[in-house]
């Protein structure tokens, strides 16, 4: 898993939880606006391929709860999520062993994270990225199936 095929990335997820004595819009303040400009150069040094922030307020949450159906429906009690892209573990794990990273980036995160509850300041995952849909075009083969959507649509219309 540490190196994805070629012409593949490894995605790394980690959700997050913020302090608990600060507010949603104070942690997203600080993680877009401090934090992200801290690891913006470090990224760029390492080859990240993408770096991305989603804050994710309890009012979005409770949201897309309403909406999503079991077994996708579930509460994550975590304000917030980073994908990170990146060629392979190793160049991440390399990166994360950088001095800027240990002495900057790491130590800033206690100004926004929980790092003082049980759980782990975020819980995380790793895996190859998979593109089926980008720019509004499949990017998997549909050819076997597309009949059952063309009927759908003709039913349906």
């Amino acid at each position: 898993m540490s190196s994805p095929p070629e012409g593949e990335s490894l995605r790394i997820v980690i959700f997050l939880k913020r302090r608990s004595d600060i507010t949603e819009e104070q942690m997203y303040h600080h993680w877009e606006h401090v934090h992200a400009p801290l690891v913006v150069p470090w990224a760029v040094k390492h080859g990240f391929k993408k770096y991305t922030l989603l804050p994710t307020p309890m009012k979005s949450r409770e949201e897309i709860y309403a909406v999503l159906q079991p077994p996708l429906h579930g509460t994550m009690d975590y304000e917030g999520m980073v994908e990170l892209e990146v060629e392979s573990l190793e160049k991440f794990t390399a990166a994360c062993k950088d001095p800027y990273f240990v002495n900057v980036i790491k130590p800033d995160e206690i100004n926004f994270l929980d790092s003082k509850s049980t759980e782990a300041i975020g819980a995380s995952t790793m895996g190859i990225s998979k593109k089926i849909v980008e720019g509004g075009h499949a990017m998997i083969d549909t050819s076997k199936v597309m009949s059952v959507w063309e009927e759908w649509e003709r039913v349906s219309s």
